[in-house]
């Protein structure tokens, strides 16, 4: 299976085989950032999704890989400068 990088993809997952994603036409890569191979999507919840992955750096060592909303990172940094400007 491939991957889509596209964070609004609402199906990211492609047979091999194609070379652009079937839901959204985004151009496929086989590798996700040129090292990591997606398996398939263990969970998701309201702000993330977390996928049995291979890494390719590491002689495609089984790990998990978790993928968080660019939501939440704005969120989490719009805390971080509110905490820091009350104190």
């Amino acid at each position: 299976m491939l991957y889509c990088s596209n964070s609004n993809c609402s199906n990211p997952f492609t047979p091999d085989n194609n070379k652009f994603c079937i839901k959204c036409r985004q151009i496929l890569t086989p590798l996700f950032r040129n090292r990591f191979r997606v398996i398939r999507l263990l969970g998701e919840g309201g702000f993330s999704r977390t996928y049995e992955a291979r890494d390719a750096d590491r002689i495609d060592e089984p790990f998990s890989l978790k993928k968080i909303q660019k939501v939440v990172i704005a969120i989490l940094e719009m805390r971080l400068f509110i905490n820091a400007i009350a104190k």
